[in-house]
């Protein structure tokens, strides 16, 4: 018998990579306490980070939605609680990088590339280049949130802010 797995989030295939690979606790670690605070902050990257990018920029790019203050105060707010967070550790669940550093790197280059100004959040700026020279490959890995980029800069010529 043959399993055959169909995930489309690249934080479950992540985690599933992880816990498959002798070489994965270093990034998953196997201690309750410690995967706690790798998934709460992956949680927090689905469901608070990124959504908040999903909920704003979209429907803008996309379906010609006017700027929406109110969306864009609430991803302010999630991108200051990861400031917060980082404040507290070097990465984003404790003291080495783990998945939670990878999701939340994937969801920080996505709004880089929608040139959302990080100059106010020091601590997202260090943590991102030091996590960017951590992954080896980045560049070719960032590859899907230089598409938004595409996309947003199409939509600003056509769409002036």
């Amino acid at each position: 018998m043959v399993l055959q797995l169909r995930w489309y989030s690249y934080r479950a295939i992540a985690a599933y990579l992880a816990n498959t690979r002798s070489s994965g606790e270093k990034i998953y670690p196997k201690d309750p306490k410690k995967r706690a605070m790798v998934d709460q902050m992956m949680y927090f990257d689905m469901g608070k980070l990124y959504q908040r990018f999903l909920e704003l920029y979209p429907p803008m790019m996309f379906m010609g939605a006017p700027w929406d203050k109110e969306k864009a105060e609430k991803l302010d707010e999630a991108v200051m609680m990861l400031e917060e967070y980082l404040t507290r550790n070097k990465w984003a669940a404790g003291n080495q990088m783990t998945l939670a550093d990878i999701s939340l790197l994937a969801s920080v280059s996505t709004l880089e590339a929608v040139n959302y100004d990080f100059s106010k959040y020091p601590k997202i700026m260090a943590w991102s280049e030091n996590s960017k020279k951590m992954i080896p490959d980045y560049e070719k890995v960032n590859e899907g949130a230089m598409i938004w980029k595409s996309m947003m800069d199409k939509y600003k010529q056509e769409h002036p802010m």
